[in-house]
């Protein structure tokens, strides 16, 4: 099943507006996993206007059962678009970011600073992403997805997908609190794998 969501964020930092990729799709790639078995959650992103820009862009992952699931490694451009495939640095401090403070990452009402329940995984572009404008071609991210060895079987585990930008006002290559850098969200989608 395949569910998703463009949800554009609220114009908090309307400079990054027109310098980003926002999310058309998101799915897990397996619909059922037995234990051990792995699978690609998978984010379709086009650019958001035909304005060429270059930015760092960022996507997390977030299970509601990490005792069943265990999140991977991601890549960017995995279908070989917009300097892909190229693996994404991993950002363990990225959801506490988005969460600090109301706000940062909001989109039609959902906040991602009150979504609770789910332990999340960030992930970034190693560089800037220069996304030509092309809004008709797709940038496909695979993030790697494993059912646990000790996964209990007839067990549905919901999976999250966000995707945004990241704009290093610092210029220093590191993720700095919001407020310091720019933070904005450009999609959510939603989707789940069962256990078998």
């Amino acid at each position: 099943m395949r569910r998703s969501a463009i949800l554009l964020a609220a114009a908090t930092l309307p400079f990054l507006l027109s310098s980003c990729f926002v999310l058309n799709d998101f799915w897990v790639g397996a619909p059922t996993l037995a234990p051990g078995v792995k699978t690609p959650a998978y984010f379709i992103l086009y650019p958001a206007t035909t304005t060429p820009t270059t930015t760092y862009q960022f996507v997390l992952v977030g299970v509601d059962d990490p005792t069943q699931l265990g999140i991977g490694r991601a890549k960017w451009g995995a279908n070989g678009t917009f300097g892909g495939p190229m693996p994404m640095t991993a950002e363990p401090n990225l959801a506490n970011i988005l969460g600090a403070a109301q706000g940062i990452c909001e989109a039609n009402g959902l906040d991602f600073a009150n979504i609770t329940g789910l332990t999340w995984k960030g992930f970034r572009t190693p560089v800037r992403i220069n996304d030509k404008g092309k809004v008709g071609r797709p940038a496909q991210v695979t993030v790697g997805l494993k059912a646990k060895i000790g996964a209990t079987p007839d067990t549905r585990v919901s999976v999250v997908g966000v995707t945004g930008v990241w704009a290093d006002n610092n210029s220093n290559g590191t993720l700095d609190p919001a407020g310091t850098d720019g933070y904005l969200c450009t999609g959510i989608g939603s989707s789940s794998t069962y256990i078998t």
